[in-house]
């Protein structure tokens, strides 16, 4: 996507030149060189610094508050964050007025204090150090009085100022004075720390009004179900044409993207597409290197996609790819009642999620009902799943279908399955444990195939309990994206050879994936009583016309 042509007042322009003017290479092949800014980056400038006209009731005021800009590994990103630091820190970034040809006129911002947000604890990160180096050996050094050091650079001049370099362990200690902040390579914000600091920094934002505070975000590609910073910015804005996120948001969301290799294996294929994702940058790129490095990855697609294609794509161990579930979710399905239906469910108590699921006679997968803390629960009050709840809906799948048979995996729920059992019939209620890797791993594996040949519909909307979401998404689809591969030794036919089951990121993790065991469940005992002929619809009786 590309951002439309400027036809706006803005100070881009001139906090362009200023860049080039006092500004130098950072570290790297061109280090202390005169910087020339691509096209590419002056227009994302000219969109960051865009101003309200003249005529405006908030004449001179800046639209955006949070810029992110996304692109491939090797676009110069932390270089252009570092620039974007020294012009916050020294040139005419606020807007004083007009000139006779309406033209917005730039003044530095009074007494400036810029964060540059790191991830690590022991390093300032990338965009500290081109700070640094760019002030040092670029003509701001003559120009301007500053003081340049590991842990903080002073501005000496006029009202003075401050750029730091912040971790999740300090980021809060300056009393959230800032009148702009930078995280650069927000895909890598997934832990609760980095989230926290991160939240910290942007509601900082709104202390400053005179200062118009001002944040940026740079970013390649994330990895879905990772909740970083730059995956939930991409939830919210990516979507939205770029004049109403302005406008409405005061966010400009900038995501440039290879094209899809036609065919990933041939080199010249991969190629093209890299460079369509390059822009300007594909000039002076490498990318038989860039090739080359791909091949030699752990999980070379994953790499590619992420790192050099800059597409989101889910890392080896996720159990299925975003597209690859988008490809069989329709909510326009509904089963039919009085078929015969096979159910699948898998309980828990608070923490988790309770899913139950229906796999209607042709094999397509329906949500009957999932059960969630609301996220808007008071954290100091206790959840429990209602049971009952999950009760009434079993006895109304066994009343509106013929229920051929039910699996689920009975912790937490082992009294219940016996209660269902002893009403709906043994045969029709059976535990299913999954943490047998040999038929788990089984039943994975044909759901798994079953999806990725879209041989099968799955809508993920519940039929009888709220539709709640999770990240903008059907909850059921986000347990989709979540889950992840256990790999896992198994006998088959008297061989041992390796298989998966599903599982999710880590013991306790927050990502939940309770549909997914369900729906494997679902379809389990859909082939199972389809294998013992109990998926037949009834006919109905009544009576025989002829026709002559």
């Amino acid at each position: 996507m590309s951002l439309p042509p400027v036809t706006f007042p803005t100070l881009g322009w001139q906090v362009a030149d200023w860049i080039e003017t006092y500004l130098c290479h950072g570290p790297g092949d061109v280090q202390g060189a005169d910087w020339e800014l691509d096209d590419e980056f002056v227009l994302f400038l000219c969109w960051l610094y865009r101003v309200h006209p003249k005529d405006h009731p908030l004449a001179g005021r800046r639209l955006v508050h949070r810029g992110i800009l996304s692109r491939p590994k090797g676009r110069a990103k932390s270089e252009f964050a570092g620039g974007f630091v020294c012009a916050e820190a020294l040139g005419p970034v606020r807007c004083d007025g007009f000139d006779a040809q309406g033209d917005p006129v730039g003044v530095p911002v009074v007494y400036p204090f810029i964060r540059c947000l790191a991830t690590e604890e022991d390093q300032a990160g990338n965009t500290y150090d081109n700070v640094r180096y760019m002030l040092e050996e670029g003509r701001a050094a003559d120009e301007y009085a500053i003081d340049t050091g590991l842990t903080r650079t002073f501005l000496r001049g006029p009202g003075g100022g401050e750029i730091v370099p912040s971790t999740s362990g300090d980021a809060s200690k300056d009393g959230g004075k800032e009148s702009a902040s930078v995280a650069d390579e927000t895909h890598l914000y997934i832990l609760k720390k980095h989230r926290a600091m991160y939240g910290t920094v942007s509601r900082n934002t709104g202390k400053r009004k005179e200062a118009e505070p001002l944040m940026l975000d740079t970013t390649t590609a994330w990895q879905p179900g990772e909740l970083s910073v730059a995956e939930q910015a991409a939830d919210r804005y990516a979507h939205m044409p770029i004049e109403e996120a302005v406008a409405k948001r005061g966010i400009l969301y900038d995501h440039r993207q290879g094209d899809e290799p036609k065919r990933f294996n041939d080199d010249r294929s991969l190629k093209k597409a890299l460079r369509s994702g390059y822009g300007e940058a594909a000039a002076w790129m490498d990318f038989d290197r860039i090739v080359r490095l791909i091949r030699d990855a752990e999980d070379p697609e994953g790499d590619a996609y992420r790192y050099w294609l800059n597409r989101p794509r889910a890392a080896a161990s996720h159990w299925l790819e975003p597209s690859e579930i988008q490809a069989v979710i329709d909510t326009d399905i509904e089963p039919k009642m009085g078929d015969p239906v096979a159910a699948g469910f898998d309980g828990s108590l608070s923490d988790d999620h309770t899913t139950l699921w229906l796999c209607d006679a042709v094999g397509n997968l329906h949500a009957v009902g999932i059960w969630a803390q609301p996220e808007d629960w008071p954290r100091d009050e206790e959840w429990e799943v209602p049971k009952s709840e999950v009760t009434d809906a079993v006895r109304w799948i066994a009343e509106n279908f013929n229920l051929t048979r039910l699996y689920g995996d009975p912790p937490f729920f082992q009294s219940e399955m016996g209660e269902w059992a002893e009403e709906f019939g043994t045969k029709k209620i059976r535990e299913w444990w999954t943490n047998r890797d040999t038929p788990m791993a089984v039943a994975c594996g044909a759901l798994r195939t079953a999806i990725r040949q879209e041989d099968l519909k799955i809508n993920p909307e519940p039929i009888l309990t709220d539709g709640q979401t999770r990240r903008g998404k059907p909850i059921a689809v986000w347990h989709f994206e979540n889950a992840r591969t256990r790999k896992v030794r198994i006998k088959l036919d008297d061989k041992a050879e390796e298989a998966y089951v599903v599982r999710k990121e880590r013991p306790r993790s927050p990502l939940k994936i309770d549909s997914t065991p369900a729906c494997v469940l679902a379809r389990k005992a859909w082939h199972d009583a389809t294998k013992e002929g109990e998926m037949k619809k009834r006919k109905k009786r009544g009576l025989v016309t002829f026709s002559h």
